[in-house]
This record gives structure tokens, sequence and C-alpha cells, in this order.
């Protein structure tokens, strides 16, 4: 199946947000392990170039997950502390850290087996190895690794054993650099920060960096396949749009292919709910065929971004015509693909909350406060008329958030056309929010000046486009 999109005509460019740690080894462990990490941390500075000491090097500012997940895939080694309490007791119901799946340490170890980075255990302050089925069955493998021991009355001689076996094991790819320890990842105040940071990444290259796996075709598309539990398999489709400066996932939804003459008026009012409460994604037809799309822009799209809402789409995709017609079915379906998401995008809340609010101060807003986090300001959309608009920032992006007049769709043809305006708007779209009326929803990582530039002028396009199609109830 192609999308029914314009060929991709030019690469935007996104530059990378940390420092280069190429070849170097990454340190992952626990909080209560510190001063042995450190340990560790030291010593091999000593010998090798780009250490990454977990969240030691993380310049301010910047998302942990994105960082170490995007540090993992450059280094060529994972040391892995593991202390008396690596299992981790960290969970709400008292269950061992390493079985949740968003748990850090097992995130960074999964990510590192899936790229064949070699893991180094190191066992410290009398621990033992742990055995395979005290392990999640994504980290098995590691409880057949030889472990090695620093022990407390020899370090130093247990740390020149490790250096020397990663010496050993990584040959002559090891990041050799007697006496030389690496700068710190400090801030550079010479270049701005963050997702403003210009891209010199293709598509491919930001796909790379997700460890997903995904079949490029000559077309410019990125075809990810996934195994579904009903669908068989979902395929989601990766293109660059054009001069839209987008990155762009899309998912057909599964049993539904070209609709032709088909009516599903409650499928259509489900589709519409999804548009609204699913984080990126929206629900759209083009040339009388039904997507699920994500389109965020290349100036903030990041490969944590990008793996979150990929997975969250293969999820949605496995919903079948059935599913749509009952909302506990796709609410479950669409709570778990905010899960994936979640699990994959990790901003800085705090930080975002400040930008936001100072993006809308900037841009002479006057946003007047809801709650601790949402704004309500005033944005001049249709010849100087005003529409209110609510920005809230959460955990995985800026949300602006549009009501009109309590408009309703007027019939279930109304609904079909208002999923073809979807198709036709860039990041924004219209869904029905939990009220049971329309509303405009438009949502970025960050939100920067230019975003909210794009987002009035998205809102006055699909006002105009629904007032013009006559879908909504007078």
């Amino acid at each position: 199946m192609d999308l029914a999109y314009s060929q991709a005509q030019t690469n935007i460019a996104r530059r990378h947000q940390t420092a280069s740690i190429t070849g170097g080894i990454f340190i992952s462990y626990r909080r209560g392990d510190h001063g042995q990490s450190r340990m560790i941390y030291e010593a091999l500075t000593g010998r090798f170039e780009g250490v990454f000491a977990d969240t030691e090097t993380i310049r301010p500012g910047l998302s942990w997950r994105k960082v170490i997940e995007e540090a993992i895939g450059s280094c060529r080694a994972v040391v892995a502390v593991i202390g008396p309490d690596w299992l981790g007791a960290t969970t709400a119901e008292g269950e061992p850290g390493l079985k949740d799946p968003a748990d850090a340490v097992r995130r960074e170890l999964e990510v590192a087996l899936r790229r064949g980075v070699p893991i180094f255990p190191v066992l410290v302050g009398g621990a033992g190895m742990p055995a395979g089925d005290e392990l999640p069955e994504s980290l098995a493998a590691i409880s057949e690794i030889q472990a090695l021991t620093i022990s407390e009355d020899v370090p130093d001689q247990d740390l020149r054993r490790l250096v020397e076996l990663i010496e050993s094991e990584l040959g002559s790819q090891a990041p050799f650099a007697p006496g030389k320890a690496p700068d710190a990842l400090a801030p550079d105040a010479s270049r701005p920060e963050g997702d403003q940071v210009p891209s010199t990444r293709s598509l491919k290259e930001l796909m790379d960096g997700t460890g997903l796996k995904f079949l490029a075709g000559d077309d410019g598309v990125l075809r990810v396949p996934f195994e579904a539990l009903r669908a068989g398999e979902v395929v989601v489709y990766a293109r660059e749009l054009s001069e839209a400066d987008l990155h762009f996932f899309a998912v057909y939804l599964p049993d539904a292919g070209r609709l032709g003459k088909w009516r599903g008026g409650d499928v259509d009012r489900g589709l519409l709910r999804m548009s609204f409460a699913a984080t990126y994604i929206k629900a759209m037809v083009i040339d009388s065929r039904l997507l699920l799309a994500a389109e965020i822009p290349t100036s903030v799209v990041t490969p944590s971004i990008a793996e979150g809402v990929v997975r969250a789409l293969a999820r949605l995709g496995d919903l079948q015509k059935g599913d749509m017609r009952d909302e506990g079915t796709w609410r479950t379906v669409i709570e778990g693909a905010t899960i994936d998401q979640a699990t994959y995008t990790d901003l800085n809340l705090d930080r975002l909350r400040e930008e936001t609010l100072a993006t809308l101060t900037g841009a002479g807003l006057d946003p007047q406060e809801i709650d601790e986090s949402s704004y309500l300001v005033e944005l001049d959309i249709v010849e100087g008329q005003p529409l209110k608009v609510a920005v809230r920032p959460h955990q995985l992006a800026v949300s602006l958030i549009a009501g009109f007049g309590n408009a309703k769709p007027k019939n279930k043809a109304a609904l079909r056309q208002v999923l073809e305006i979807n198709s036709r708007a860039n990041i924004a779209r219209v869904g029905i929010d939990h009220s049971g009326d329309l509303a405009f929803l438009y949502e970025v990582p960050h939100l920067l000046p230019p975003h909210l530039e794009h987002a009035s002028a998205q809102f006055a396009q699909l006002l105009i486009e629904l007032a013009s199609s006559d879908v909504v109830e007078s």
C-alpha cells in the first residue's frame, strides 16, 4: 500500500543535541550504587574516550531518556553496575523495578541488547548475578554473561581487570586514550540548545536512532512492520513531506481499506473521538482510504518521540471496525497508545511550562492561568475575530485546544466530511471532545513562536472549511 501524499523533495536537518560520544562506554547503574559507579567512571575515563555515566554527564535541560537512548546507540560497550538493590523494589505495588517496562535501567539494557552493544556486568556491594528467571524476558540473556566483581578490599586491582577485559573484548575497536579523560558534556554557549537546534539528519538517520527495524523504499517511504494481535501485521509508514517541514507517520486502519460507499457513523464518531484523545495522532480520509496519522515538525522531533509515535500508531492500527463502535474498547487502546508514547517520550515538564509561558507572553497574548499548568489565550483567526485557545503543556506535548460555539456534526455524512477535512491540515486536526462537540487540536513537543503562528493559520483554515462544508449542526 502506498501513502496518498506527495513525493518527498527535501531532507530537513536537525542537529544532534548531545556532545559526541561515538565509540565510548555507557555506565548503567542504580542511584544506590552511585559511589561504586563513580569509581568505575573515574577508572574508565583514564583509559577510554567518551565515558557516559548515566545522568552524570547529561547537560541540564535535556531529556535524560532521549540522551540515554542516543548515547547507548553510539557507544561501543555498556557496563551494567549490579548492586544489592539492582532488581529494585521501586514500583508502587512493590514489584521489582526491572519488571516495569518504563524502568530506566531496564530500558538502558534493552536498548543495548536490541542494538547488539556488548554488555559487561559488574557486581558491587557484595551482590550476586541475578538468575534468568528473576529478570524480564527481554533481559534474560544478561544472566548468561560472565560477570566481574569489584571487591571492597582491592578495588583498584578489580578495576584494572575491568579495563583489560573491555580492551580485550573490543580489540582494536576499543576507544583507547591513555591518561586522557574526556571533557564533560558541558553546555556550549556558542550554539542554541535543545530542540531549537537545526538538524543535520535525514528521516532515515532519525529512524536509525530509534533502533526499530524498517524497510526503506526507493520512493523515500520507510515501512516499519509490527505483529498485531488481531490484524496479523500492521505497517507504519514514515516519510518526509516536502516544504512543510514535517516528519509524517501513518498506518492504515485494518479491515477498512477503501471505504467506498460504506457508511459507519458510529465508527466515524469513534475515530474523531480518537483524534481528540490520542496525542499527536489523528484519523483522516484521503482518496476514500482511512488513515491514522501523526505529523510533527522536524524542528522538534527526536528519535525517542518518533519511536513513541510509531509504536502508538502500530497499537492503534490493530483496531477493527467493531472496536470503534465500542467506546470502552477504543478508549482502552488509546490509553495503551498513550503509555507507548510516554515510555519513549520524556519531556522536562517544568521547563516545558516555562518555555510555553514565555512563548505566549513574548507573542503578546496575555495568557490567563486556567490551573497551575494550563493557560487561556485568544488567537486572531478570521477577520480579527478571536478564538479562545487552551494551551496545556503535559508529559507528551504542548496541546492547543479550541472549541467553537458547542458545535456538533449534523449527521453521519458530516462525520466523514470532517475526516476528509483533517487530511488537508498539517499537524492541526478536528476531533470530538468529551462533551461530544467538535474541537480543534494542535500538538507539538515544544511550543515555539513559529508553531503558534502555524496553529493560528491552521485553525483558521479548519474553521473556514467546516463552515463552507456545512457539516456543523445549526
